[in-house]
Formats: C-alpha cells, structure tokens, sequence
C-alpha cells in the first residue's frame, strides 16, 4: 500500500482512545467536525461515537481519493482502497457498544 494512504489510516486511528473515537478531538479539528451532523443550534458535532466512526470515515474516503491519481491507479486497480476502508469501518463500528448490530449493512441504512 503506499504510503501516504498508509500515513492517512493511522492518522485516523489515532484519534480513537480506548477503543473510542475522541468526539473532542473530532469537534476541534475543522476536517473532521465538517462530517458531524449539526446539532439543535446549528453547529456541527458528533455527539456519540457511531457518528464520530462515519465522522473519520466520510474523512478517511476524502482523503484516499486526494491521493495522486497515479498512485491510485497503480495501487487501486481493484478498488482496495474501498475495501480497506470497509475492513476499517466494519472493525471501528463492531468494537463500539453503542452499535446494536453484527452487519455493516444496518449503518447504511440508518
């Protein structure tokens, strides 16, 4: 995998403590907050961890797609790049106790 798309999941990894996505650092770092669904007085912010997950996810998908179009191309031929950020998301939201379900599909659809 090259490297930067390397640089860019552990960025994002770092942003969880324990387990958990830290919602403060997500609410202080503009890249991130934009991704969080506004509250009742109209700021963005990610108020429990599955939306802080689709919060660094939404970042992690327009981030990798950043990446020079080269190196996708030689390296995503096959869309790995999609799949691993599924590999990410399914890992992120199944450690988190606050998602009920067993399948990736329920996050869709809610």
């Amino acid at each position: 995998m090259y490297k930067e798309a390397c640089k860019i999941f552990q960025e994002v990894d770092e942003v969880f403590k324990d387990g958990r996505p830290d919602l403060n650092k997500i609410f202080e770092f503009d890249e991130y907050r934009i991704y969080c669904p506004m509250d009742s007085t109209g700021v963005k912010r990610c108020q429990h961890d599955v939306a802080g997950i689709d919060a660094l996810y939404s970042y992690l998908f327009k981030k990798l797609h950043e990446l020079p179009l080269e190196k996708q191309e030689y390296e995503n031929d096959d869309n790995q790049y999609i799949e691993y950020m599924l590999i990410w998301l399914s890992y992120r939201l199944l450690q988190t106790p606050s998602y009920s379900s067993s399948t990736l599909i329920d996050f869709y659809n809610n």
